[in-house]
C-alpha cells in the first residue's frame, strides 16, 4: 500500500481477494506511525437493512400514536363538550327535561353534576314563576270579571225603564235576556282559555244592549270565518276594547251612525297566528294617548280610563311571552280607532 495513501486521514476502499474493504486510518506525526482499521464493507452495512426497516415503520408508529391521541382527546374532551353544547341548545329551545349523562372524565363529571343541578334549580324556579303568573292572571281575571261598569248598568236600567214605559214588552224581554247572558258570562267564566265564539257571543250581548239604547245611531258587525270560531283565547280579552270604543270613542257624524266592526282573520304571513281587529269610525285616539298605549312602560293608575286595555296587554304578554303576539293601536285613515290583537292559534273543541 503506498505510503502517501496511508498518511491520508480520509477513509478509502481497497479490494483484497475479491472482497471489498473499507480502510479508516489516522496518521500520528509524533509517533511517526499510521493507525488503520480495515473493515469488510459487507459487515459494515450488515445492520443497515434493519435500520431501514425500523425507519420505515416510524411514520406508521407516529401516525398510530396521533390517532390514539385524537381518539383520547375526542373521548375525554370533545365529546363531553359536544354533549354539553347539545344540552344547552335543547334547554335554550325550551326542553327543560334534558340532562347530561354520566361521563368517565373526573373533571367533566363534576361539571356535568353542577350543570344538571343548576338546570334542576332553574326548572323549579321557572315552574314557581309560571305558577305565580297563573295565580296573578287568575286574580286579575277575577277582578276584571267582578268589575261591573256602573254607567253600563245604569244606562241599561234606563233603557229597560223607557221600553217598559212605552209598553214594549218584547223589547224589554229581549234586553233582559241579553243582560242576563252578559252577566252570566262575566261571573261564570273561570277557565284559562275559552272558544273564541263564546267571547264574541258575550260581546254581541253587550252590543245588542247598546243597540237598544242608541237605536239607529249605532250599528255593529262581527265578522268571523266559521273555521276560526273554535280557536281558544283567554276570556275577556276583546271586551275591554269594545267597551272602550263605546264609552270613549262614540260619536255620531252627520247622517252617519257610529259603526263598530269586529273582524277575525288569519295572519297573512304566519299561519300560526290570527288577528282580532276592533275598528270604529268615532273619535279615535289622541296623539298623547297613542304614545302612552304603545309605550312599553305604560302603567295606568286605578283611575285611568284605559286600565282594562292595559290589563289585557299585560295578560297577553305574561301568557304568551312572544314578541309576535300583542296589541297594536292606530287611527284609521278615514277616522276612528283601530285595535289589532295578535294571538297564536290554539285549537279548542266545542
Amino acid at each position: 500500500m503506498p505510503k502517501a495513501q496511508l498518511e491520508e486521514s480520509k477513509p478509502f476502499h481497497i479490494s483484497f481477494d475479491g472482497e471489498r474493504l473499507l480502510v479508516v486510518n489516522k496518521y500520528s506525526q509524533r509517533a511517526g506511525i499510521n493507525l488503520a482499521v480495515v473493515l469488510p464493507e459487507d459487515e459494515l452495512l450488515q445492520g443497515l437493512q434493519y435500520f431501514r426497516v425500523i425507519v420505515s415503520f416510524i411514520p406508521i408508529l407516529v401516525l398510530a400514536v396521533l390517532l390514539l391521541c385524537m381518539i383520547l382527546i375526542r373521548r375525554l374532551l370533545l365529546q363531553p363538550i359536544q354533549q354539553l353544547l347539545s344540552v344547552i341548545r335543547k334547554i335554550k329551545q325550551g326542553d327543560m327535561k334534558v340532562r347530561l349523562p354520566l361521563t368517565e372524565s373526573v373533571d367533566f363529571s363534576i361539571i356535568y353534576q353542577s350543570f344538571n343541578g343548576m338546570v334542576e334549580e332553574i326548572t323549579d324556579l321557572k315552574i314557581g314563576v309560571y305558577e305565580e303568573r297563573l295565580r296573578t292572571q287568575k286574580a286579575e281575571l277575577k277582578q276584571l270579571q267582578s268589575q261591573i261598569n256602573p254607567h253600563f248598568y245604569m244606562n241599561t236600567m234606563n233603557v229597560l225603564y223607557q221600553l217598559a214605559d212605552l209598553k214594549q214588552v218584547d223589547l224589554v224581554k229581549k234586553t233582559v235576556q241579553h243582560l242576563v247572558k252578559y252577566f252570566r258570562f262575566s261571573m261564570s267564566t273561570h277557565g284559562d282559555l275559552i272558544p273564541l265564539f263564546q267571547e264574541l257571543d258575550h260581546i254581541r250581548n253587550y252590543l245588542e244592549i247598546q243597540k237598544m239604547r242608541f237605536q239607529d245611531a249605532f250599528e255593529f258587525k262581527i265578522d268571523i270565518d266559521e273555521e276560526l270560531r273554535l280557536i281558544a283565547i283567554p276570556p275577556l280579552i276583546v271586551q275591554p276594547f269594545v267597551e272602550n270604543a263605546m264609552i270613549h270613542g262614540y260619536s255620531v257624524k252627520e247622517n252617519e251612525p257610529f259603526q263598530l266592526t269586529i273582524r277575525v282573520d288569519l295572519d297573512s304571513q304566519n299561519n300560526q297566528l290570527f288577528h282580532i281587529q276592533v275598528q270604529d269610525n268615532g273619535k279615535g285616539f289622541s296623539e298623547d294617548m297613542l304614545e302612552k298605549l304603545t309605550g312599553i312602560m305604560y302603567a295606568p293608575n286605578d283611575e285611568d280610563k284605559h286600565i282594562g286595555i292595559w290589563n289585557v296587554k299585560k295578560r297577553i304578554a305574561m301568557r304568551y311571552e312572544d314578541r309576535l303576539t300583542g296589541v297594536s293601536f292606530r287611527n284609521a285613515d278615514c277616522g276612528g280607532a283601530v285595535i289589532d290583537i295578535i294571538l297564536p292559534i290554539i285549537r279548542n273543541e266545542e
